[in-house]
């Protein structure tokens, strides 16, 4: 192994953030990381130490601290442990420190609660009298219930994704920067041009005229 080159933290958070900015990972995936690496710095308070400083009994001091935060989730102290984690990690890869292999604390898995099918016929049966606002949040869900997509996937799609004649919509936004095509013939047939209009939020009495509303 080549000779450790230390610096203070403070340059391996912005090296890190630099490197992981021209990787293209999302402002999301960059805003999570922050939040999550600002914890463990600030807690720690070793943003102007040297990263030979670092290392796993400071990283499980930190996880304790997180446990007894009552405000925090098992899944929620997993996660911060995950995105510091892969920043100790990349500070030893880039020879800045030696860091002894780190795990993550076991989280205790709990089990969603989902609509019952009463409660999802009552929320995708078409409105009959209603606000406007009411009437798009309505063809929104339907429109993510039929496809599966994510919210920040649906709520970015365009105009010009939407193929009415192939009966696609092309999805460039996604959380693996992978774009995906879903086709979906009934939900053309139900919403029309509706969908497209209430998934760019343009105005909804647009989506009401052309939907016969």
């Amino acid at each position: 192994m080549s000779e450790l080159q230390y610096v203070t933290m403070e340059v391996a958070y912005k090296r890190f953030f630099d490197e992981k900015e021209a990787d293209g990972l999302s402002k999301e995936t960059l805003a999570t990381y922050k939040l999550h690496i600002d914890s463990f710095l600030d807690q720690c308070m070793i943003r102007k130490l040297s990263t030979q400083f670092v290392g796993k009994e400071m990283y499980q001091w930190w996880i304790i601290e997180l446990q007894e935060d009552d405000n925090k989730k098992d899944t929620t102290v997993r996660s911060y442990c995950r995105s510091v984690r892969a920043f100790l990690y990349w500070i030893q890869d880039q020879g800045y420190a030696e860091v002894e292999k780190l795990k993550l604390p076991k989280a205790q898995q709990t089990i969603k609660i989902t609509y019952t099918p009463d409660e999802m016929t009552t929320l995708l049966t078409k409105p009959t009298e209603c606000s406007e606002v009411e009437y798009q949040t309505w063809v929104f869900e339907n429109l993510i219930f039929s496809t599966g997509l994510r919210l920040s996937s649906a709520l970015n799609i365009k105009v010009s994704e939407f193929d009415k004649k192939q009966k696609t919509i092309y999805v460039q936004k996604t959380k693996n920067h992978k774009a995906l095509n879903c086709y979906n013939r009934k939900l053309f047939k139900r919403f029309g041009i509706g969908v497209r209009k209430c998934c760019c939020l343009q105005s909804t009495a647009i989506i009401r005229k052309y939907n016969n509303y």
